[in-house]
């Protein structure tokens, strides 16, 4: 049970990360452009 709460938790903030920095490169293209 902990482990998959874990898991949960993990999955939770590598996606945060993944789309947070994904939001980050939009705004950074966008100043470029």
């Amino acid at each position: 049970m902990d482990f998959i709460q874990n898991l949960k938790k993990s999955c939770k903030t590598f996606f945060y990360l993944f789309f947070s920095s994904i939001e980050v490169l939009k705004q950074t293209k966008r100043r470029s452009i």
